[in-house]
């Protein structure tokens, strides 16, 4: 039989240990909490950091825009606008192979962004890769099956390498979408002048002239 003193001791360790515990898992909780309010807080300033890189690289100010993207992305490495970004950053100064190394890294981490594939697209086209920029606005246009740009984009790449039946079917699809799309009627009049189609380049070269009264 248990005497009083081992019974008291024996609910003594289960009530320090059911505290200790308890305390345990209050602790971790504060903890997570924390870590989770300081990276809040990590990504809050990087997007403060990205907004502020854009504001830079549209005033020409490219190596102060690189600099706050490259502290945006250590703050947060998983920041897909900091990639993006950046990536077009290095376009406006020449650097075709470091943007596509962003824009490959920004889709890595968001296989469906719209934005670093039209980017990534137009960059491959810069360096005439044309195949690689159509697959790019593919995939854009596979996203967004709205996006005139992407259907005149590509409608432009299909005609440069003289696939001009395909570039004339975007060209259609861009006008669908908007009607008053000046660019498409004139990328469309080039190709009926290329493939002799005389009337019907005329009809859009007085077409974007109308646009444009």
């Amino acid at each position: 039989m248990f005497n009083r003193k081992y019974i008291r001791r024996l609910m003594a360790a289960v009530l320090i240990g059911g505290s200790f515990l308890f305390t345990s898992t209050v602790n971790a909780e504060q903890t997570e909490d924390k870590a989770q309010l300081e990276q809040a807080d990590k990504e809050l300033l990087a997007n403060q950091k990205v907004e502020g890189g854009n504001r830079l690289s549209d005033a020409g100010r490219y190596e102060e825009a690189l600099k706050l993207y490259n502290e945006a992305i250590k703050l947060d490495p998983k920041s897909v606008k900091a990639y993006t970004n950046r990536g077009n950053t290095y376009v406006y100064i020449g650097k075709y192979a470091t943007a596509l190394s962003d824009y490959n890294k920004a889709i890595e981490l968001e296989p469906n962004n719209e934005n670093a594939y039209r980017s990534r697209g137009y960059t491959h086209l810069c360096l005439e890769q044309y195949e690689r920029a159509i697959a790019d606005y593919t995939k854009l246009i596979d996203l967004n099956p709205n996006d005139e740009t992407a259907y005149c984009v590509r409608g432009n790449v299909y005609f440069i390498i003289d696939q001009y039946d395909r570039a004339l079917a975007d060209f259609d699809k861009a006008i669908e979408l908007k009607p008053d799309y000046a660019l498409a009627y004139a990328c469309r009049g080039m190709c009926y002048r290329k493939l002799g189609e005389t009337e019907k380049a005329q009809a859009d070269s007085d077409k974007v002239k109308s646009l444009f009264k």
